[in-house]
């Protein structure tokens, strides 16, 4: 194995990697993305009522009444945002089956479009 310098500024550490352990990154440096979305509770909720009050409790993915959670028409894992124009009411059980699928990927759909 060769050994070279940690490839930050000043540091005159020989290592095998790219980085010495003292400047190699931590996996608990940063929340992964499921701890970063719960620590945001409080304005999740508000928004999911926001949701729910603009489609009147309409399931975007069904169309039936009683709505109880919000759906991203394009995932998260797909690229999607948490933008209001990509959320959607839906049941949580259709939103469930749904998982990440993409709209054009999702057969049972009624409004697959983001919002304008």
């Amino acid at each position: 194995m060769t050994m070279r310098p940690c490839i930050e500024s000043g540091c005159p550490t020989l290592t095998t990697s790219t980085r010495c352990p003292a400047h190699a990154p931590k996996p608990w440096s940063r929340p992964s993305r499921t701890a970063h979305r719960r620590l945001r509770g409080s304005r999740s909720t508000i928004l999911t009522a926001r949701i729910l009050e603009r489609d009147q409790r309409i399931c975007g993915i069904c169309g039936g009444e009683g709505a109880d959670t919000k759906d991203h028409i394009i995932p998260l894992a797909h690229g999607g945002t948490d933008d209001e124009a990509n959320l959607r009411a839906a049941h949580r059980s259709c939103n469930e089956r749904r998982n990440a699928r993409p709209p054009h990927r999702w057969p049972r759909h009624s409004s697959s479009e983001p919002r304008t």
